[in-house]
């Protein structure tokens, strides 16, 4: 196989670009919720929101009449995607990647859970997955029933759990064991695209500690993506802390970084108004066409990453601002100018957390994106080279202060609309009783969640550490005797700090999110009663 060259320059850093306004949702998935569920896949979609692409879509039902299928998976948290949603991945992501110039768009409704971002009383991930997958193949299996490879070019777009979703079907069209699964799907006529994906090999949260087991939150960390299995576009958003994890997550601020990403960056894939707003001065091509077509005609914020087959593309998106400095700027006047004067220096600091040439560290090795990377110990740098970053950053940070405190929409950022109370005083007052005994349900069930992380982290992460251990001491004892000790000792120690820090980001989050549908009735936070006082 051959290597496929990087596209783009692998250089990061310059100007960390307009600052990014996006508010903190209660949780990760939270987002990916609000809008309302439709009741079938034939659904007709609003007008497009986003820059057109070269091929067409019908939105509907596949037949095999159809010149092209697509089906569309929705993330966790959102198992009936809305009309606009499913309208908005397709013209940023799946039509500019299409087999076709006519293409008949087909939602694919799946369970989608993730207890407990999704909600406390909700399917775990893997059981969701595993149902999903199913839910997939039956789906398939009606449009390419017979033997033989279908005619029929396909292409199975997923986000975040359906991304895995994806990826799990790839595993088992290849597994010689099942041989005989979906027949009518070939190399020829298939095609992935996925975006915020758990299982990238390098970056993917799964991929990173693979065979990761945590019963208590029913998730299983089931590696990497296939290296070559189906032609796949995949596309990241740096600083998604599920799909562009720190390779060496001993970095804390690296973790906690990728761990707030998980909440402000891994939510905006589908969102138009994200690219617009975010890329503005960042990148105006991104801004304009959205990752999909932009990252085809060559962009400065994305880079196509080596790989080892040139029918997979891996597109790394930079995120102008990290992640860790969102709630600094959320405080009035002075947030902005404070997190440009230390986001520079920061950014050097959180990107040793991958080291390489995406995430800034040009002199550094980019490891080919396709194949499974595994999360480490200690980054392979140049120190020098960390030295002069970490000055220029200094540098960077005082002209970026400086520049904001004379730019007025820098230090006077608009704010988003607020929720109107659409409920009286007398109403709230009327329904008191209900509402307390909804708050008291909403507060037991996020104590739940709270048991189960606490069991995760004495009981599974102690596991996962003593086969991390034992696999350092085999090495040791194979002929790589220091670098086995090195591995025994650090590695528990690094994945550890990683899981650790996303566990309790998550943590604090489902303890909002409860505390706010024990107040307000409202949000997956809180029973379904009919009681919530926003509207």
């Amino acid at each position: 196989m051959t290597a496929t060259p990087a596209v783009a320059d692998l250089s990061a850093g310059g100007d960390p670009g307009a600052p990014v306004n996006t508010p903190v949702e209660w949780t990760a998935m939270a987002a990916a919720r609000r809008t309302a569920p439709q009741a079938a896949a034939s659904v007709a979609p609003a007008a497009s929101r986003v820059a057109a692409a070269v091929a067409d879509a019908t939105y509907g039902a596949c037949t095999q009449s159809s010149a092209a299928c697509t089906y569309v998976i929705g993330p966790s948290g959102k198992p009936i995607p809305s009309a606009e949603w499913v309208e908005d991945v397709t013209n940023l992501y799946v039509l500019p990647n299409a087999q076709s110039q006519q293409n008949t768009v087909q939602t694919v409704f799946t369970p989608e859970g993730a207890y407990p971002a999704t909600g406390i009383k909700v399917l775990p991930l893997t059981i969701s997955a595993e149902q999903g997958k199913t839910i997939l193949e039956n789906t398939i299996e009606t449009l390419e029933p017979g033997p033989q490879p279908g005619d029929i070019p396909i292409t199975i777009f997923g986000y975040s759990q359906s991304a895995v979703i994806s990826s799990l079907l790839q595993r088992d069209l290849t597994d010689p064991t099942m041989i005989g699964l979906l027949p009518g799907l070939n190399r020829d006529t298939t095609t992935f695209v996925t975006v915020g994906q758990e299982m990238s090999p390098d970056g993917g949260w799964f991929a990173r500690y693979p065979g990761l087991n945590v019963p208590a939150a029913g998730e299983y960390f089931y590696g990497s993506t296939p290296e070559n299995a189906f032609p796949t576009t995949n596309y990241t958003l740096e600083y998604d802390g599920f799909a562009d994890s720190p390779r060496y997550p001993g970095n804390f601020l690296s973790s906690l970084n990728a761990a707030l990403g998980i909440v402000l960056v891994h939510t905006q894939y589908a969102s138009p108004e994200y690219f617009a707003k975010t890329y503005a001065s960042f990148d105006p091509v991104m801004a304009a066409l959205g990752p999909g077509l932009a990252c085809q005609q060559g962009t400065t914020s994305c880079t196509r990453l080596p790989t080892t087959d040139a029918d997979q593309a891996y597109y790394f998106i930079e995120t102008p601002n990290l992640p860790l400095v969102a709630p600094l700027r959320a405080i009035p006047l002075i947030g902005n100018p404070l997190a440009d004067l230390i986001q520079p220096f920061l950014k050097v600091i959180v990107d040793l957390g991958y080291a390489d040439p995406a995430h800034g560290f040009p002199n550094a090795t980019q490891p080919m994106a396709n194949l499974p990377q595994p999360f480490s110990v200690f980054p392979r740098v140049n120190p020098k080279e960390v030295i002069q970053q970490l000055a220029a950053g200094i540098k960077q940070g005082i002209e970026d202060s400086i520049a904001c405190l004379h730019d007025h929409a820098c230090t006077h950022p608009p704010k988003g609309p607020g929720q109107q109370v659409t409920t009286t005083i007398a109403e709230i007052v009327r329904t008191l009783p209900a509402r307390i005994s909804a708050g008291a349900s909403a507060l037991y069930a996020t104590v739940l969640a709270t048991a189960d992380f606490v069991n995760s982290a004495l009981i599974s992460l102690p596991t996962y550490d003593v086969a991390l251990f034992v696999e350092g001491i085999k090495q040791a004892f194979s002929g790589e005797f220091i670098q086995g000790l090195v591995n025994a000792v650090f590695r528990p120690i690094a994945a550890d700090i990683g899981l650790v820090t996303t566990i309790s980001v998550f943590q604090i989050l489902v303890w909002l999110e409860g505390l706010a549908g024990a107040i307000t009735g409202c949000g997956p936070g809180a029973p379904t009663t009919g009681l919530c006082i926003y509207g």
